[in-house]
């Protein structure tokens, strides 16, 4: 078993932890109830969207569980009518930021029991065990352009986690600043030629009914940077 959720002694929810602001990172949370029907909501969204696009023939997800998950949620409702399901291809490097000794911790508690840390952390500098901007930037950027090298011509559906999306986006886009992702939000982008120039968003953190901005912890330092 590689969730390294199994160390804490707990299964724990991810509507659970957002709820109580408790940072995941790569903490390894299941969805709750709430988690599956917000992945519903999105489902029905994307199922809408995608009547007439030329899907890839296959769909990427992060390997945490509480996105790929929500992958096949929406996979089965977007391609419930005519045809097979495309397969999910799990991609490590679709995580969240890996958070290192905050794992598992509220906002408050890693301010309180790592203050120095915490500190570097927000200002934008190195902390052990925590990947900086540069890093999951470059981590997430690179299985972007992957993905698109191998769909040329296709919409592909890619899902991640706020914070990794945010990052991804700004170095493909290169843009400065970006508006918060909320959960089961959608971005779309469109890839340069040959995925490695520089790529366009055509919509960034459309939220849905049932989105919620402000109750991933995750991404609170994006905004207090």
């Amino acid at each position: 078993d590689r969730s390294p959720s199994r160390g804490l002694g707990d299964v724990y929810k991810r509507q659970e932890w957002n709820v109580l602001g408790r940072l995941q990172g790569q903490l390894d949370t299941e969805l709750d109830m709430t988690g599956r029907q917000q992945a519903g909501a999105l489902a029905s969204a994307l199922a809408s969207r995608l009547l007439h696009a030329p899907l890839a023939t296959a769909v990427y997800s992060s390997d945490l569980s509480r996105v790929s998950e929500t992958a096949a949620i929406c996979v089965r409702a977007c391609c419930s009518e005519g045809g097979g399901m495309p397969p999910i291809r799990l991609d490590a490097r679709l995580r969240e930021r890996k958070l290192g000794l905050f794992e598992g911790l509220t906002v408050m508690e890693a301010k309180s029991k790592y203050p120095i840390e915490w500190k570097r952390f927000i200002s934008g500098q190195k902390v052990d065990g925590v990947e900086d901007d540069e890093q999951i930037a470059a981590r997430v950027g690179e299985a972007l352009r992957d993905v698109a090298s191998k769909h040329p011509g296709c919409t592909i559906l890619v899902f991640s986690h706020g914070g990794a999306i945010h990052s991804g986006i700004r170095a493909l886009t290169g843009a400065e600043a970006l508006r918060e992702i909320g959960n089961c939000s959608i971005s779309q982008l469109r890839a340069a030629h040959g995925s490695l120039g520089r790529w366009d968003a055509i919509s960034i953190g459309e939220n849905l009914r049932d989105a919620q901005l402000a109750s991933n912890a995750d991404v609170q330092r994006l905004s207090t940077c």
